[in-house]
């Protein structure tokens, strides 16, 4: 029950990043904070643009998705790499290229699959939502919202379409 709140959570912080609207008159009366970074500046980099900040040095926290809630942006140079399979959310700074990058985001695991499936809150004939072992790969048997069960690579959640049957199927 604990993914369930902390789904809710992630939820929340959506729907209120999507409510903020960054009007023109939004930064009057803000006041630039004297900075000392250890890297550049990024100008306009502050929420809703009204503010600078210092660019994320290597190894430090950043956010890996341009939500209008900052987490930071890397130096140039570096990348914000995701950390635990995520799409959105904290990332590291990190000197990576791009093909490392792109293994950390398109990495599957069945815990981040069924939550972006959950997240969606689309519900359509034959949906399925993954089931997961204890070690994060797919349960070989999977089944969708009309009864129909079937089996899939556990690594990758890929189905075997020529397994499909009404109830148990023969995994």
């Amino acid at each position: 029950m604990k993914w369930l709140l902390g789904l809710a959570v992630v939820l929340v912080a959506l729907r209120v990043s999507k409510a903020i609207v960054c009007t023109p008159m939004l930064c009057e009366g803000v006041e630039q904070e004297p900075l000392n970074c250890a890297g550049s500046v990024i100008k306009g980099g502050g929420f809703c643009g009204c503010t600078d900040i210092c660019a994320k040095q290597e190894g430090e926290s950043c956010g890996h998705m341009d939500l209008t809630v900052s987490f930071g942006k890397c130096e140039g140079g570096l990348s914000c790499v995701p950390q635990h399979n995520m799409m959105i959310g904290m990332g590291v700074c990190k000197s990576a290229s791009r093909r490392v990058i792109r293994e950390a985001v398109n990495k599957k695991s069945c815990k981040t699959d069924r939550m972006h499936k959950l997240m969606m809150m689309i519900v359509y004939q034959g949906q399925w939502i993954p089931q997961c072992e204890a070690d994060d790969s797919y349960s070989r048997q999977q089944c969708n919202n009309i009864g129909q069960c079937f089996c899939v690579d556990t690594q990758t959640g890929e189905v075997d379409k020529g397994t499909f049957r009404e109830g148990k199927a023969d995994c």
